[in-house]
């Protein structure tokens, strides 16, 4: 699905978020407010709950490519 998601990103610029991002609330109310959505209400979806993962191996190339286009895409 990460390949998808590149796919899309290059053919039509669509916005990718970073899930971890400190930021992140401030992009997805953004991207809201920008296809006329309301972007003051709660994000209900997301808990910093999840955000408990951390790499302590390097990851593998084909892996750490992808990853890598993700985190440029999502800039």
């Amino acid at each position: 699905y990460n390949r998808a998601v590149l796919r899309w990103y290059s053919r039509t610029g669509c916005p990718v978020v970073n899930y971890d991002a400190p930021d992140y609330d401030h992009r997805v109310r953004g991207i809201a407010a920008a296809l006329g959505l309301a972007a003051d209400r709660p994000i209900l979806f997301r808990s910093t709950d999840l955000n408990h993962h951390t790499m302590h191996e390097r990851l593998p190339e084909s892996v750490a490519a992808i990853w890598h286009e993700l985190l440029e895409a999502a800039r």
